[in-house]
Formats: structure tokens, sequence, C-alpha cells
């Protein structure tokens, strides 16, 4: 028995080093060093606005990419839809976000070859305003507003990549989670300002993106 063990292990050294061996994913195409894209957004949950955003990204590895992005909020008057007395009494101003993701390519674990399809997360940090302002009709009053948004979105992002050819890069991506929002306000009436305490709510988001770019 002594001398079974040693010689046992010695007869199953090969067949242990072979399940034990790493596959080695390779992908067929290489990755870039660099991908920057720009593109369009909305975001359906949670206030409904539209957003530019340009990404730049670069790879870890073969299968992992990590970036940094920044978006602009587009503005949009009377958000209500409408007006009192001809002043503007209700208007989304805009405002932007900036952020950081990770990326995780989906691949075979045999073949080595690199899907499209990729999941992470992604963190974003943003700031987005609302006011509007209001005339008396019967009694000389000017009551004007203006809210400022402090959000943070925590998020799954998921989607699709496509290489075209060496240069040209296409993506369409669905992030969503949890978006954490604090509210600060300043109001005038007739030249008397407040300033409320702020408030904080939280709540679910879906933001798709659609974005073009260059693979360098």
């Amino acid at each position: 028995m002594k001398h079974f063990l040693p010689a046992l292990f010695l007869t199953l050294t090969p067949i242990l080093n072979c399940l034990a061996q790493d596959i080695q994913d390779r992908p067929q195409n290489r990755s870039p060093k660099l991908i920057v894209q720009t593109g369009l957004g909305l975001q359906l949950r949670g206030e409904l606005y539209k957003f530019s955003v340009l990404s730049i990204e670069t790879p870890l590895d073969d299968f992992w990419q990590v970036g940094i992005q920044g978006s602009h909020v587009f503005p949009k008057p009377n958000n209500n839809g409408y007006s009192f007395g001809g002043s503007d009494y209700d208007k989304f101003l805009g405002g932007f976000e900036v952020g950081s993701f990770a990326k995780f390519f989906l691949h075979g674990k045999y073949s080595g070859r690199k899907s499209v399809l990729y999941c992470g997360g992604e963190i974003r940090f943003g700031a987005i305003q609302s006011g509007g302002q209001l005339y008396g009709d019967l009694f000389p009053t000017v009551y004007t507003y203006k809210t400022t948004q402090r959000t943070q979105k925590y998020l799954v992002r998921w989607g699709t990549q496509w290489r075209f050819g060496r240069y040209a890069i296409l993506e369409v991506a669905l992030p969503f989670g949890w978006q954490h929002s604090e509210f600060t306000s300043k109001t005038t009436e007739n030249g008397v300002e407040r300033i409320p305490p702020p408030t904080r709510n939280g709540k679910f988001v879906i933001l798709p993106t659609f974005q073009l770019g260059v693979a360098f």
C-alpha cells in the first residue's frame, strides 16, 4: 500500500494535468487599442428625456473592456405641455451626466470565439435642471423657480457591439438599474428668495442607447 499510492498518483498525473489545463481563450480578431463612439439615447423610465453620448473605451484583455462617457441631456420646453398667461411655467432645461463602465464579452469556452454580446456594469452621475416663470394677471406678481436634480445611477449594462472591418463600430445597448435623486430648489416671489429643504427619491430606470464609432 505504501508504494501503491505514489504509483497511482504518477499514473493519474497526466490525466489530472489535462483536466486542470486552462483553455486558452483567444478571439479570432484581436481587440483594438481604443474605441471612440457617439450616439443618442432615451431614458424611458423615471424622467422621460433624450440625450447624446460620447464614450471612450479600451480593452483590458481579449474579453474585458472599460471606458468613460459623458452625456448631454437635451432641454425640453413646456415640459407639462402648457403655459399660463404667456409665461413659460414649466421648462425642462436639460443637463449632463458623466460616468464609467465595464463590458465583458461572451465567448466560446473551447473555440475562443468572441461574441458580439456583452454584459457589465455602469455608474453615472449627473445634474438636470428645470425651471419656469409665472406672471400674475390680477396682482403684480412675478414668481420664478429653478430646480436642480442631482442623480446617481447604478446600472447593469448589456448589449451588442459589432465591428465591421478594421475600424467601424456599431453598438446597441440597454442599460437598466436604479437611480437615486436629490432635488434642490430655489424660488423667488417679487424678489423674495426661498430655498426649501432638499427632497430625495429613487426609481428604476431604462436607458436604450444607439452608438456609432471608430476603432483604432
